[in-house]
């Protein structure tokens, strides 16, 4: 645990990786963290491609890291995550344990504390992030609540399952489904018998308690959200696709993420990692079925149990939704499978007559995978290190899109170059970024440099007489543009400065399109000032004038509507309604959503 939380927690002051999704997230903490529990919303993060939203715990989790530490620091918001998968690591080794030696269950936990795809899942802040601990906690408490002999322990761990599942479902949408058919599906076999009645009801409760922001927010929003979720569940999955590309393409992705959670490599074209994976699902139920018919333990077959329905459950809910699941968060809920499977080879080992050639063989592949993985880590924080020098590179898929190697410290030196461009002109900066860093540079001025008046460029209204510009570009710069093509005309470089792997421009608004912006900009006053006086001669009519002009405004809102309920079909999505905070429940402010 030590040495993961080291490795875990590395310079993450500076390197955490934070973009679009983390900076909407902090904003809306920050409105919180200075406003008050109020300013919290009721609903969490959206389901991606819908306004679906998950439950709100997420954001309560975040909120409390800021508090107790009293910043708003990207990397203190990503402590939860961090602290969650630290966590796990203990937690796993107490789900091993009740079916695998001590020894077996510590060399596994090695190697699962250097998983490159889990470490990179710590170091930022993501509402799937600590899926992993909410997840197994709520499988073990369905577990210990069948094996434990005690029925009041028995139900103590339904109350623990209850818990877990109350978060891991406000974490992602997957949790929110899958975990209670795994669930479902392990106790056909192995029923809870000793639990008594109080308990049900007493998990019933929890799971009501987490839940009632969620209940208060569809209360005032009609049931939005489960009539999105209602709707999401009609339109995923590959319908469409051949049922065989379907089994074909998640044999394939449960062959990549297996290896890439064991070893930190994987490549979903590998025949090679197909016959791996036939190889360890193959071994793993031979393994199964021996302990099955010898086994009379009854905690050992209801592990047994457990894992296969873990395991069956993900394999024909990811052959469904084979086509929508091919980044790494899939796979947080199943990142446990793989090491299981690992400790199964591990504990046949242990069973060879040679008792060297089996502490070899399990030395020489836990050390392996160990290695690997550390060597993945290691060299991703030398580039990272590195991004300040520009020498930072890194060949590997890091499935995070971090390619460019751009962490907070770096963001902010781009801001501070801009700003000195700002303050040279001593005007307010309109600066320009790629569409996945405008979000977080607006973040940071705003955390930073408050007093400053910053704004994105914009090709309507800003000049030479009012704006400062600058450009940044991140990753490969050697051929970035400093604006986009269809605006590159209206500019021209003063000068550029390359930092690391960023490359800042100092720009300016040529002459002739300064001067033509000024002209649409006092157009743009004056036909507001005509609209504002015949509004007022409107309103000075009579009746008969007013319900004439009235019907103008309904057929031209009637048109208006039109055009939007077919922009919505034609995206295929229900209308988003606003989300509420505890501040309209409260009574500080009226819901207008």
């Amino acid at each position: 645990m030590l040495i993961a939380l080291g490795i875990r927690s590395w310079n993450i002051e500076e390197t955490v990786y934070f973009r679009m999704d983390q900076a909407r997230d902090a904003k809306l903490i920050q409105t919180a963290f200075n406003g008050g529990v109020e300013e919290l919303p009721l609903l969490g993060p959206r389901a991606a491609g819908s306004f679906l939203r998950l439950g709100p715990i997420f954001y309560y989790f975040q909120f409390a890291s800021a508090k107790f530490f009293g910043s708003m620091e990207p990397y203190v918001l990503a402590f939860p995550d961090l602290l969650f998968s630290v966590l796990t690591i203990p937690l796993f080794y107490y789900f091993l344990r009740s079916f695998f030696s001590k020894k077996v269950s510590i060399i596994v936990i090695g190697v699962f504390s250097s998983s490159f795809i889990l470490t990179q899942y710590a170091r930022f802040a993501w509402n799937p992030n600590s899926i992993p601990f909410w997840a197994l906690l709520t499988l073990l408490g369905a577990f210990k609540c069948v094996v434990q002999k005690d029925a009041k322990k028995a139900g103590k761990w339904l109350l623990l399952a209850a818990f877990g599942y109350a978060i891991a479902s406000q974490l992602h949408f997957t949790a929110f489904l899958a975990l209670p058919v795994v669930i479902a599906v392990f106790w056909i076999f192995n029923w809870p018998r000793k639990i008594k009645l109080k308990f049900w009801f007493l998990a019933l409760g929890i799971l009501a308690f987490f839940y009632i922001p969620v209940a208060i927010s569809e209360v005032f929003t009609g049931f939005d959200n489960t009539h999105q979720f209602l709707y999401a569940l009609s339109t995923k999955g590959s319908d469409d696709v051949a049922i065989a590309v379907q089994l074909d393409q998640s044999l394939r992705l449960h062959a990549k993420y297996y290896s890439m959670i064991l070893t930190s490599y994987g490549n979903l074209s590998s025949k090679e990692l197909i016959w791996f994976l036939a190889f360890m699902i193959i071994f793993s139920f031979w393994r199964f079925r021996r302990v099955w018919k010898t086994e009379k333990w009854h905690t050992k077959k209801a592990f047994i149990s457990l894992v296969a329905s873990w395991f069956l459950v993900f394999v024909v809910l990811y052959s469904k939704l084979a086509m929508d699941i091919s980044k790494p968060r899939f796979w947080l809920l199943i990142a446990f499978l793989p090491f299981v499977f690992l400790a199964l080879l591990f504990q046949w080992f242990e069973g060879f007559k040679y008792k060297k050639i089996s502490k070899v063989l399990v030395a020489g592949i836990a050390s392996f995978l160990i290695i690997v993985n550390s060597y993945a880590v290691g060299y991703w924080y030398y580039s990272l290190d590195k991004q300040k020098e520009g020498e930072g590179s890194y060949i590997r898929d890091l499935e995070l899109k971090q390619g460019d190697l751009i962490g907070v410290k770096q963001l902010r030196i781009a801001a501070q170059e801009m700003l000195e461009v700002s303050k040279k002109q001593n005007k307010k900066l309109c600066f320009r970024s790629e569409q996945t860093y405008l979000s977080p540079y607006g973040y940071i001025f705003g955390l930073y440099y408050p007093e400053i008046e910053v704004k994105r460029i914009s090709f309507s209204t800003d000049t030479n007489q009012s704006c400062a510009f600058a450009s940044v570009r991140h990753g490969n710069t050697e051929n970035a543009s400093y604006i986009s093509k269809k605006h590159k005309d209206e500019f021209e470089i003063v000068s550029e400065k390359v930092i690391g792997n960023m490359k800042i421009w100092e720009l300016s608004q040529k002459e002739d399109i300064a001067k033509q912006k000024s002209k649409e900009k006092e157009e743009a006053k004056a036909l507001k000032r005509e609209e504002k006086l015949k509004k007022e001669s409107i309103e000075t009519q009579s009746e008969d004038s007013l319900i004439e002009e009235d019907g103008l405004i309904e057929a031209e809102t009637e048109q208006t509507e039109q055009k939007q309920k077919e922009e919505q079909e034609r995206k295929k999505k229900l209308p988003r309604k606003e989300r509420v905070f505890w501040k309209h429940v409260l009574g500080k402010e009226e819901y207008k959503g």
